[in-house]
């Protein structure tokens, strides 16, 4: 009997078909303020003076919160600290909050927020990563030229082999700022201690442990007085950390200023105002080959706009860098990813972590190496994907598990019939008279499991496990679930790991005060991370176990196997529960903290290991183009990842199947209308951001290649991450594909308005 592997039931699901979950904008409590942010008017300006006397006079309010009123630090951040949570001396975007009126009524405190008068100095807006570089004005002094990071991937000669090359293309693409796009928008309640000064914090929060330490250092209160307990979350994709992180330090310095309770939610478009995006990012791009289409070299130039802070920028561009080169062999690589501070709304943690946008690129350059060369874009892939025993392009010798690539694209290819389609369409559109056109597009992604070398000491998780005196065993683990279905998963390895059925697992709340430090739920870590700690924890267990039933049975348990509910040893041969009551019966208990750090990982820029170990993906994507209208129809997309072992295979296929149309959005529709003049977004609505709806999702095939991986405890590695990375590259490649033009589009998204003037330009000139 195992678990692991098998589809299980997911623990929340009747909880949220039937509105029993409670979700962050649901707490209701006796007392309870409500709160306004007040917004920069200004992008970038001196802030001369902050009037708060008018709004504190309304009836109803409680008070008024400004920078003047915090004890402590006035900065939080995951890894960087640089985000005025509530701005100081300056506005560095439009999302920064100044003030936070706390009132008795929503509408008391939207009213009061209006009357708040901040007088500023404007200074010029730095809306271009390219002007920002160098300029006199300064975001951040510690950051002198506005560039927060770099990451800089080399191997062998660069120069030489591009000169070598029978075929160099060289390419230029853009990506935009992309929302996360949540149904639901950030919200928290923070509830003080009526015996001491204490706080509670609840709600929407995908960092508990983040949250904790930032209220500590920005209210000089002990970590033991901040409990941090989140709510059923509404989607994140890596969205509710430093936005939700700052609404929690306010609500807190509220709670604890007047003693009550404190809510704080934002509106939709405040969402969008004030919370992270994914990074735009331009590449610039130079990829030679010998005349079969064997990879020379690739040389990349990508530059990330991190908007006004810092967030996650350098560990995006280290990814965008040492995963943007793809599961290809090649003899040089020289690859630079740089981020720049400008006024934009800023950037953060986004599923994907800068891949999607540098996989986009790439892909769409063979596409065009293919052209040229006269071969399928099928063919170009087959002859230069990684083997066993091959060297990545950033110097990691792949040796250590199945890389599985290859047969993780015949799958797909298999199930897309693909080289059929290829060729049908190709010869199709043929007619240049076609109105209506389809295509087909290939894309392939290596996804680095966990946060890689850019985070020794960092990539640590911790779990509790204890077996309770009744057998059944209840684990806190400090990883927030989402929504993806972590907990089940979580639980199923759990039960495989202490040999006993899922029936006997409790999976606790996170609560910071009884789980342990486990790091946040980010870069595909959840499944990995947390897996490893079970197991770490399970095998104590079992040496607490096998211990007492020594004692109590008087016989050797050097060969003790615990599996299907039984434990046997020697010539016993016992129920779990008799083995657990062995231990209670010596005041032994069956109880473990595990823990799993991931061995420091040496990378110098060109040798040694970026990543622990990699999920392989190939997406598909079949469309229809109408080129009198513009549009572009997904008719058909199948993905398939070898995530090593699919802990709960319905579960995996369901984050394939969220990940495919999260592709489509960013390919096709999601544009924040951003105004590089004045850094103001012009969408900031879900009637003006398009995001697909169901109407758009196209027939969707999720598919699993699964090769177990042997540095993970259960088989399982990534794949929240990896099961969007490749549709943005497959949708475009199948666009273009369509126009008979590879690498024409080559700005996202590909909208009505650049597919109908692609259009225009490619035949209706011609004709």
């Amino acid at each position: 009997m195992h678990t692991v592997g098998t589809s299980v039931e997911r623990i929340e699901a009747l909880a949220k078909v039937t509105g029993k979950a409670e979700f962050g904008d649901d707490i209701r409590l006796p007392g309870m303020l409500y709160c306004k942010g007040v917004h920069a008017e200004y992008a970038h300006a001196k802030i001369l003076s902050v009037d708060t006397e008018a709004a504190a006079n309304m009836p109803g309010v409680a008070c008024v919160v400004t920078a003047k009123d915090i004890p402590g630090a006035k900065m939080i951040g995951e890894l960087f600290i640089d985000q005025y949570f509530l701005a100081d001396d300056m506005t560095r975007f439009l999302g920064d909050v100044i003030a936070v009126v706390a009132a008795d009524t929503q509408r008391q405190a939207d009213e009061a927020a209006k009357l708040v008068k901040v007088e500023y100095e404007p200074l010029p807006v730095l809306g271009d990563p390219k002007t920002a570089i160098d300029n006199e004005q300064v975001i951040n002094p510690d950051y002198p030229n506005n560039m927060c990071g770099g990451v800089h991937a080399k191997k062998g000669d660069i120069e030489k082999s591009l000169a070598e090359s029978d075929i160099v293309v060289e390419t230029h693409y853009e990506t935009q700022f992309v929302e996360h796009a949540y149904i639901e928008p950030e919200a928290v309640t923070a509830v003080p201690s009526p015996y001491r000064q204490e706080v509670t914090i609840m709600g929407s929060l995908q960092a508990p442990y983040n949250l904790r330490e930032s209220v500590h250092r920005v209210l000089n209160l002990p970590i033991s007085q901040i409990i941090i307990r989140p709510d059923t979350i509404g989607g994140s994709f890596g969205g509710k950390i430093e936005c939700a992180e700052a609404m929690g330090v306010r609500a807190a310095l509220i709670a604890l200023k007047t003693g009550r309770p404190v809510r704080y939610r934002l509106t939709r478009e405040e969402s969008i105002v004030e919370s992270y995006k994914r990074h735009p990012i331009t590449f610039d791009i130079k990829l030679g080959a010998d005349k079969e289409g064997h990879i020379k070299g690739l040389k990349c130039f990508a530059l990330g706009d991190c908007g006004a802070y810092i967030n996650m920028s350098p560990p995006v561009m280290y990814k965008t860098a040492t995963l943007g080169p793809g599961p290809y062999r090649m003899d040089s690589l020289d690859y630079d990813a740089e981020a720049v501070i400008t006024n934009n709304v800023h950037t953060g943690s986004m599923r994907g972590f800068g891949t999607p946008q540098a996989i986009f690129a790439l892909e769409n350059t063979l596409d065009i190496l293919a052209d040229k060369i006269g071969i399928t874009p099928l063919e170009i892939r087959r002859r230069n994907l990684l083997e066993n025993g091959d060297v990545s392009p950033c110097g990691h010798k792949l040796d250590f598990h199945e890389v599985s690539i290859r047969s993780v694209m015949e799958k797909a290819v298999a199930e897309m019939d693909y080289e059929r389609k290829y060729a049908q369409y190709t010869e199709e559109n043929r007619d240049r008279s076609r109105r209506k056109r389809r295509g087909i597009g290939i894309a392939t992604s290596m996804r680095g499991a966990s946060v890689g070398a850019d985070g020794n000491g960092f990539d640590v998780s911790r779990v509790l496990i204890e077996v309770l005196p009744d057998a059944n065993v209840h684990v806190n683990i400090g990883l927030t679930e989402l929504g993806q279905g972590l907990r089940t998963a979580q639980g199923e390895m759990a039960a495989e790991g202490m040999g006993v059925p899922f029936a006997r697992i409790t999976m606790g709340e996170t609560d910071t005060s009884r789980s342990p430090i486990t790091g946040a739920c980010i870069a595909s870590r959840g499944t990995f991370m947390g897996g490893m700690a079970i197991r770490d924890a399970c095998d104590q267990i079992h040496k607490i176990i096998a211990d007492a039933c020594a004692i109590v049975y008087k016989k050797p348990v050097d060969d003790i196997v615990f599996e299907n509910d039984r434990v046997r040893f020697a010539d016993m041969d016992i129920s779990f529960p008799e083995a657990v009551k062995a231990c209670y019966s010596l005041n032994k208990t069956p109880m473990a903290a595990g823990t799993y750090s991931v061995p420091l990982l040496n990378w110098d820029g060109h040798t040694g290991e970026p990543f622990y170990t990699y999920t392989y993906s190939c997406h598909i994507a079949e469309v229809e183009v109408d080129l009198d209208c513009g549009t572009v129809e997904v008719l058909k997309m199948v993905a398939c990842h070898d995530m090593g072992r699919a802990i709960n295979p319905e579960m995996a296929k369901g984050q394939i199947y969220g990940g495919m149309v999260m592709a489509e959005g960013m390919a096709l529709f999601e544009d924040l209308g951003l105004d590089r003049k004045t850094a103001r977004l012009k969408n900031t609505n879900f009637e003006n951001y398009i995001i697909p709806t169901a109407m758009d999702v196209p027939e969707n095939v999720p598919l699993l290649d699964e090769h177990p991986d042997p540095r993970s405890a259960f088989g399982g590695r990534s794949l929240g991450e990896p099961a969007t990375e490749p549709g943005v590259g497959a949708i475009t490649c199948a666009i273009n594909h369509a126009l008979s033009k590879p690498g024409y589009i080559n700005t996202l998204p590909a909208d009505l308005d650049k597919v109908f003037f692609a259009g225009q330009e490619l035949f209706d000139k011609e004709a």
